[in-house]
């Protein structure tokens, strides 16, 4: 770069930028970012907030000989209006690009597409959390959206199609729904759905922390829209009433 002191007298100046690859990837693509990308077992997230106008550079270094790749910045927006949320191409590798977030949630996924070296395409999601975000959320769906944000951050390796995908997806809509009542029945219906419908395979630990999850989201209606028998709805209708921890005792 070029540096000027206070008399005009010019100089250049060389500094070495360090590229960090991902340790579940490493060799496949690098990441460069302001702020800057943190790594941890193999997850990727960035941390933003408003002294940065929610906003991050972005730049993925990847050899293009092997294939395309390509970034999704928000899998749960359809930025190009396909009507599909989770394929858009927001960005190409190799490009540098801004992108300004307008926080509704306390974190987005977003997810990049690329090849392996022996011509597989495959995709690594990575998470975006907005430090300053404040959901406006009662405290029961405070801890709610806090769990379905924990389980989901369980699924980092996903592999980038098939069930356990589309339902990963399905749990981001849940929590992003959580604010107005009626799209969070409409969201338990679906995933519930899904889940018993589908090869969904979890340890027995995502399994409790999802079973939790339903069970402070179950209610009469939502258990009547899933087939519930009277028994099942009048259950659910007396647990809605209770305080989620005591739902979950009680169930």
């Amino acid at each position: 770069m070029d540096v000027t002191d206070t008399y005009a007298n010019m100089a250049d100046k060389k500094r070495t930028l360090n590229l960090t690859t991902g340790v579940a990837n490493a060799g496949d693509f690098d990441i460069l970012s302001i702020p800057k990308v943190s790594f941890d077992s193999g997850n990727i997230d960035f941390f933003v907030g408003k002294n940065l106008n929610n906003s991050i550079l972005y730049y993925i270094k990847y050899d293009d000989s092997r294939g395309t790749c390509y970034v999704d910045t928000d899998i749960a927006f359809d930025s190009d209006g396909d009507g599909i949320k989770d394929n858009d191409k927001d960005f190409l590798c190799n490009e540098l690009y801004l992108k300004v977030y307008e926080p509704k949630y306390e974190s987005v996924v977003g997810r990049i597409y690329y090849t392996k070296v022996d011509a597989t395409s495959v995709s690594k999601d990575f998470t975006v959390s907005f430090l300053d975000f404040e959901a406006g959320l009662s405290p029961e769906m405070t801890i709610v959206y806090k769990e379905i944000n924990d389980f989901i951050n369980t699924m980092q390796d996903v592999g980038s199609t098939g069930e356990m995908l589309d339902f990963r997806t399905l749990m981001v809509g849940l929590r992003d729904g959580l604010i107005d009542q009626n799209d969070t029945k409409s969201n338990v219906v679906s995933v519930k759905n899904y889940y018993e419908t589908n090869a969904i395979k979890l340890t027995d630990e995502q399994t409790t922390m999802l079973e939790d999850i339903f069970t402070k989201l179950t209610d009469k209606a939502v258990s009547a829209a899933g087939g519930g028998s009277q028994y099942d709805q009048a259950k659910a209708e007396i647990l809605s009433i209770l305080p989620s921890n005591l739902a979950v005792d009680v169930e």
